[in-house]
């Protein structure tokens, strides 16, 4: 028979016993004999519980010498104290590929069978399957054994089960089972037994970190129990299980009275059903292999779920990435704030899930225990609407105690125990972005300025993080730098409040810095920058106290501002001198001390300082004193001073866009964000265009948060600029924040736009929604261009600059806050299908800034679409018959650059986006059963110059196009290879056969054209346009004519 002892383990204090053996072959090739096996397949074994074959036919077996299991296998009788092993063999694959469960590229994805160690690789369900859940249907399959096969050699995606249809030939495989997607698992009550089989791959290694869940006075047959272990601990037993290598072990069984008996077992209540598990007091078992437990009481234990967790601790937000055993789609949702944070599984192939918790703000209820500490509480809900038992908690800490003096991002750390909160997250951090700008009373960096204007020097985090900052050691340098004068000591201190005060919080609520000061110059250059060095510290910077007579004379010049900066001083007014992390040896800050008092006094503490950096600003030039020029200027600041009056007092107003002509204010867009503001008008059931016109007819709207999960457009009499350097934006995947920004295209301007006037390669706003969509501290990486650096102050400047550079059509831009640089691109993270561009954070303090008014190819395109998904970030929503009118729809959008639609056909609704599933936020894109998203995946333009003795093909792709583009009948003869281009021209005969031009008539040629994406093949993809020149006789002037095919 096949069944026989396994080998197995013993030492002093643990006995291992198989209660269940399989019998291993003799010799691999008497195994392959057996079973017609082609060398090089592996011999393995597909498990039936609860089946044993009929009496009758195991009479009959004894007198075949060479039978084949296979047509025997449909002879079983259910029978719950057996279980039926049927010997197969599987074709081997190259193990030298490893294994990913992330990647889907069938190049790079291994078979999850290449390492597998279980006895059997299969689990057989008869008369089962599971419903609608098939990633792969292959027909007219001859066998079960060709079934699993088909999922062993599978490389797209991690084959977790098999479906095979034995009477209609179909075998259906899937990445989920029936514990991935236990609704989707049916018995076939009314069907023939054998019918349908469901398998279940036994190979597929499950995430580390499992829970389990205690049946109290239940237990298991003789027959579900495989292992037999004796002298455990419950926690040891319970570790056994997690690393049994021979076998799944979902189950085990413990006795604490009874030697520490320890059986496992790969059967839980799933798979047993109504039949395995019985409620009674006790168990008894009768094997030999395992003393006798009449009497005794017993505890099942049965895994619950397995996930495991990483947690990166940022600057300003804990990333939480859950690994989950199968496809995700359920939720992943903090505890206090399950509507407001969340994220959505979308069943992406590598059964992971994201959720970006802010440190600061109410919306996730991130904890600050006020120690460098921070805390919350996730929960991973399987299915998408109900939370279960098997659910899992999660308790997540990033603890910032631990940031060295030399501060770098990305460390990666583990969740501990899944309810308890055991293992404390130790992040380190990178320092947040800071700028230190000198501005004038409208918030804009100066750059020429009159002796004696009242100025800001301005030092702010863009990003609200755990750090606080101050400045000392303040420096106004010359432009050559031969004069200089300290104006803040190395404490933090003025040293002539007179000339400049002492730094204070721009407001109670922000951690930024300002210092009001008056314009002044050095008598030999005209030319000033600031020098000073920005200290981080831990959560906020205690303010210093100064003393003496300068305390006074700053806070009698500064309305009583409190100074920041550093304390020292034996007169400063929080106690013992705060203590830098470079105070601390590097043996107790790695390993810790052992004396517990001393221990403590090291931990840090809100206010240390952790590191340093040294900034400047830019130059600006002082003008000299003059006798009565200056008249125009004091005119100029009262004007402002009267429109700043003119806002409610109650409110801060953007007076740059006070000031802008009405045709040159834009929009600039953030998508998944909103502006944590109180709007003065709410709307509903607007489309996005509307509620932005309207706001554009209001001058007191200054930006426009749109709800789209709620349908409401809220009107905010703030904005950025006058709510300060981004600390009220906050990230919502259903919002979208649209706020108004001034264009001025003017010659005059400060930064060189070359000239006002719209050249071909110049873009016009006039009809755009918006104008830029502008995305944080990212950066525009993998170009085969150099990006073209031109100078620029200011965003808007910088915006300005790709409108209307010239030599080519600016896509998309980046500023430099620190450098004032500007950065222009013809290409934006749309340009290229297999993310060689792409987005990446930026290490410096960089803007992504995308031009929404430059349209690109929309004449020939190929679509991709994505069932039962809806993109809830639409730009534009309408009621259409069918998807081919939204799709035209999409393609003749004047408004913005649509990318995708999303057609239901339940309701008939046409929603279009900017987005596609790649760009839009994780959470925006939702599970809908009637909807489907379409996405363009290229499109091209085609143009034809007619010339004497040829035709010109010009083609501009929207993305970075490798291929070739060809006459159809001369493909080796006339024809161009594309590598990494967007614009791309074939030269065409028109007599001679190198491109087999045809003369239809007289003066008129034509020729068909092949864009061909591939190498090597034509897929459905390509395009094959016809083209047409016509000449008048006698004439040169040619008509030109394209025609698809």
């Amino acid at each position: 028979m096949l069944l026989s002892l396994i080998d197995g383990l013993s030492n002093a204090s643990t006995t291992r016993h198989r209660l269940n053996p399989l019998k291993a072959p003799e010799s691999k090739d008497d195994s392959l004999s057996l079973l017609n096996c082609p060398k090089g397949s592996r011999v393995t074994f597909v498990r039936t519980m609860g089946y044993k074959t009929i009496d009758t036919i195991l009479d009959r077996l004894q007198l075949i010498s060479n039978y084949s299991w296979t047509q025997f296998g449909y002879n079983l009788e259910q029978n719950y104290h057996w279980n039926y092993h049927r010997k197969i063999c599987l074709p081997s694959l190259d193990s030298s590929t490893p294994i990913s469960s992330n990647s889907s590229s069938s190049s790079s994805l291994s078979s999850p069978f290449s390492s597998c160690t279980v006895k059997w690789f299969f689990e057989k369900v008869p008369n089962s399957q599971l419903h609608g859940v098939n990633e792969k249907l292959l027909n007219s399959i001859k066998s079960e054994d060709d079934c699993l096969s088909a999922c062993f050699n599978e490389r797209q995606f991690i084959c977790r089960s098999v479906r095979f249809d034995h009477v209609r030939s179909i075998c259906a495989l899937s990445r989920h089972d029936r514990r991935t997607s236990q609704e989707s698992f049916r018995k076939n009550i009314n069907s023939n037994h054998h019918s349908v089989s469901y398998f279940e791959n036994q190979c597929v290694q499950e995430p580390p970190r499992c829970t389990f869940r205690r049946l109290d006075d239940y237990q298991l047959s003789e027959s579900q129990i495989m292992l037999n272990l004796t002298g455990l601990t419950l926690e040891d037993c319970e570790k056994s299980c997690l690393s049994e290598q021979s076998f799944i072990c979902r189950s085990f069984i413990h006795y604490h009275h009874l030697l520490g008996v320890c059986l496992l077992s790969p059967e839980d209540s799933l798979s047993l059903g109504e039949n395995g598990i019985k409620d009674i007091k006790s168990l008894t078992l009768s094997s030999p292999l395992s003393p006798s437990t009449d009497g005794f009481p017993m505890n099942l234990y049965e895994k619950a779920s397995c996930i495991d967790v990483n947690i990166k601790c940022e600057a300003n937000e804990m990333i939480a990435i859950i690994k989950t055993s199968g496809p995700f789609k359920g939720r992943l949702f903090t505890l206090t704030h399950p509507q407001e944070c969340y994220n959505i599984g979308t069943e992406e192939p590598d059964d992971t899930i994201a959720l970006s918790i802010p440190l600061h703000g109410g919306q996730c209820g991130t904890q600050n225990l006020r120690n460098g500490t921070f805390v919350n509480s996730l929960i991973v809900q399987r299915h998408p609407l109900i939370l279960r038992e098997t659910d899992r908690r999660i308790d997540v800490v990033c603890d910032y105690q631990q940031i060295t003096r030399k501060l770098r991002s990305g460390k990666q750390v583990s969740e501990g125990d899944a309810i308890a909160m055991t293992q404390v997250v130790t992040g380190l951090a990178s320092t947040p972005p800071v700028r230190l700008r000198v501005v004038n009373s409208t918030g804009n960096e100066v750059k020429d300025v009159e002796l004696g204007d009242p100025l800001y020097l301005k030092v702010e985090m863009l990003d609200e993080s755990v750090f606080g900052i101050f400045g000392s050691e303040l420096v106004a340098k010359s432009g050559e730098g031969s004069e200089s004068v300290v104006l803040i000591d190395d404490q933090g201190c003025p040293v002539e409040p007179n000339v400049f005060p002492g730094l204070a919080k721009a407001d109670r609520t922000s951690k930024a810095l300002v210092a009001p000061f008056q314009a002044f110059r050095f008598a030999t250059d005209p030319s000033v920058k600031f020098q000073m060095t920005v200290s981080f510290c831990l959560d906020t910077c205690p303010p210093v106290s100064c003393g003496g007579d300068k305390l006074n004379e700053t806070t009698s010049n500064a309305n009583a501002y409190e100074i920041v900066g550093r304390t020292g001083r034996s007169d400063e007014s929080f106690g013992k001198r705060r203590r830098r992390r470079s105070d601390f040896s590097d043996v107790d800050r790695v390993y810790g001390s052992s004396d517990n008092a001393a221990k403590s006094d090291k931990e840090a503490q809100s206010g240390d300082i952790l590191t340093d950096i040294t900034m400047e600003t830019t130059f600006f030039i002082v003008n000299n004193l003059k006798a009565d020029s200056s008249l125009n200027e004091s005119t100029k600041l009262k004007h402002i001073r009267s429109l700043k009056h003119q806002t409610d007092v109650n409110s801060k107003r953007d007076i740059q866009i006070l000031a802008c002509n009405s045709s040159e204010v834009h929009f600039e867009l953030l998508s998944g964000s909103m502006l944590a503001a109180n709007a003065y008008k709410i709307t509903r059931d607007l489309d996005p265009g509307v509620c932005l016109k309207l706001c554009l007819q209001d001058s007191s709207c200054l930006s426009v948060n749109i709800d789209y999960k709620k349908g409401t457009c809220s009107f905010n009499g703030q904005n950025l600029r006058t709510s300060g350097i981004d600390r009220n934006l906050r990230s919502s995947p259903f919002f979208n924040y649209f706020e108004k920004v001034c264009l001025i295209r003017s010659s005059a301007a400060s930064t060189p736009l070359t000239n006002s006037t719209i050249t071909p390669h110049s873009v016009s706003c006039s009809n755009k929604d918006w104008s830029f969509e502008r995305i944080r501290g990212k950066e525009l990486i993998g170009l085969p261009f150099e990006k073209i650096v031109v100078e620029a102050s200011t965003r808007e400047q910088c915006e300005l600059a790709c409108l209307d550079y010239q030599p080519f059509t600016c896509l998309s831009a980046e500023f430099n806050y620190q450098m004032n640089e500007c950065r222009l691109s013809p290409y934006n993270r749309f340009s290229s299908l297999n993310k060689q561009v792409r987005l990446e954070p930026s290490t410096s303090l960089v803007d992504y800034l995308e031009n929404n008014c430059a349209q690109g190819p929309r004449a020939f395109c190929s679509w991709k679409s994505s069932k039962q998904n809806r993109l809830i970030l639409s730009d534009k929503t309408i009621i259409t018959a069918n998807a081919t009118t939204c799709q035209d729809e999409c393609l003749n959008s004047q408004n913005f650059i649509c990318r995708s639609f999303t057609f239901d056909s339940v309701s008939l609704t046409c929603s279009l986006s900017h987005h596609t599933r790649r760009s839009v936020p994780g959470a925006a894109l939702l599970k809908t059963p009637s909807s489907i998203v379409y996405e363009i995946s290229t499109c091209f333009d085609v143009s034809i110059d007619c010339g004497p003795d040829m035709m010109k093909a010009k083609v501009t792709s929207s993305t970075l196009f490798q291929g070739k583009l060809y006459a159809r009948e001369r493909p080796t003869s006339c024809f161009v290879d594309i590598a990494n281009s967007m614009d791309f021209t074939l030269p065409i005969q028109l007599k001679g056969d190198d491109c087999a031009t045809q003369e239809e008539s007289e003066g008129t040629f034509i020729n068909t054209l092949i864009i061909q994406s591939n190498d090597h093949v034509i897929t459905s993809v390509d395009k094959a346009i016809g083209v047409r020149c016509s000449y008048d006789v006698g004439n040169i002037t040619g008509e030109t004519v394209l025609n698809i095919e």
